[in-house]
């Protein structure tokens, strides 16, 4: 299966799971890596910022929007994330 398509269909469910589940911090979170891996960058980190709200505990382990920041040319907010 091509790749694209695949990261949209995940899209698709975590979209699906976060309509069914809006306080579960992890589709937020695996959302935002979709939305990073398609190169969705401004929405990745709002998924980010989300998860975060929802369980502050995570902050510490949020690499990934870490990665979003430096693709969004963010680069402090980046820095503070690692």
């Amino acid at each position: 299966m091509n790749s694209q398509i695949y990261l949209k269909n995940q899209l698709l469910r975590w979209n699906e799971a976060i309509s069914s589940r809006p306080e579960d911090p992890r589709a937020y979170i695996q959302r935002g890596t979709v939305n990073f891996l398609l190169a969705i960058i401004a929405p990745s980190i709002q998924d980010f910022d989300r998860a975060e709200e929802l369980n502050s505990s995570i902050t510490p382990y949020l690499w990934q929007r870490g990665l979003s920041y430096y693709y969004a040319e963010r680069y402090a907010e980046g820095a503070k994330q690692f």
